[in-house]
């Protein structure tokens, strides 16, 4: 009996692990760009006093976007590495 992969078996992989890599690529920024609004909202008016709420509020989205944008993919490859481990080691054991 061969272990070998059809063509489609291979797209599919590909998809399934490109999907992966997004949702927690797009997971993390979407946590950093939250965390990055709700922080300069808190602390915004002690240091921009002459900006308006909704100005800090953008300037912290766009802020938080940026570094976990930067940070998301780099720890999207190591969840994804993870995850196939696991699933590799689960799928070895009787």
């Amino acid at each position: 009996m061969s272990n070998a992969k059809s063509f489609g078996d291979w797209v599919w992989l590909i998809i399934r692990w490109a999907g992966i890599f997004l949702y927690y690529t797009l997971g993390m920024v979407l946590i950093g760009a939250t965390t990055g609004c709700l922080v300069f909202l808190i602390l915004g008016p002690l240091f921009l006093k002459d900006e308006t709420t909704w100005n800090i509020a953008l300037y912290g989205l766009k802020t938080g976007t940026i570094l976990s944008g930067i940070w998301a993919p780099g720890v999207a490859i190591v969840k994804c590495f993870m995850r196939g481990a696991k699933e590799r080691k689960e799928r070895k054991q009787p």
